[in-house]
């Protein structure tokens, strides 16, 4: 099983950079067209009502990766039946993800970025699944139900942590925003006092840049 540990890893990183680079705009420009079509998918996409930025999803993707190897590597250093149980629970996780993916584009009958990578991913992670199988003691086994419940606990902070730089990058850009609309109405209130300086074009130009 040792040889196989890091191909996790690998497949994680194949997988995910599809999502990375797409989905964040297709799931702002489709959000509201999916919901309708199908309510049922509103609590899934609740996590991205407030808009989704590449810079957040790669920092929840990011995060996932450091607790992946650092479960590759517990495993691999320990050669331990819990630690083996816990990266064989977590890449079961991470198969019923692809499955997931395929599921989700045939439900709503159309690509979603994740499905192609999904597609490619699913037949080898399932050999990796068979061929890494063994005979499971009570540790192992332990350690395999802890491995899929930490898959699902890590999704959901890796939403909170997508969530929450989003929030704190959004309320800077605003702040940004707002400071640019003050001086703008400054050099305004200079135009006024001194007529001679008519730059109406140049704050017109500036307000454009920040509509």
């Amino acid at each position: 099983m040792d040889k196989y540990i890091w191909i996790f890893p690998v497949l994680f990183i194949f997988h995910d950079m599809e999502e990375v680079i797409w989905l964040p705009g297709f799931i702002q420009k489709n959000r509201e067209d999916i919901i309708k079509r199908y309510p049922i998918a509103e609590k899934l996409l609740s996590v991205y009502k407030n808009g989704m930025t590449t810079e957040a999803f790669a920092l929840a993707v990011y995060e996932e990766l450091v607790v992946l190897i650092g479960v590759c590597a517990l495993a691999w250093i320990t050669k331990a039946e819990g630690a083996m149980g816990i990266w064989y629970g977590a890449f079961i996780g991470f198969t019923t993800h692809l499955l997931i993916h395929i599921l989700q584009s045939i439900a709503i009958k159309r690509y979603i970025p994740s499905l192609v990578t999904s597609i490619m991913t699913l037949p080898p992670s399932l050999m990796l699944l068979i061929n890494t199988k063994w005979d499971m003691n009570i540790y192992a086994t332990m350690g395999m139900l802890i491995g899929i419940a930490g898959v699902a606990a890590n999704l959901k902070l890796a939403h909170l942590l997508m969530e929450w730089y989003d929030i704190r990058f959004k309320r800077r850009d605003q702040i940004g925003r707002i400071h640019k609309y003050e001086n703008i109405m400054h050099e305004a209130e200079s135009m006024i006092e001194d007529p001679s300086k008519n730059e109406t074009d140049r704050l017109c130009e500036k307000i454009k840049e920040l509509e």
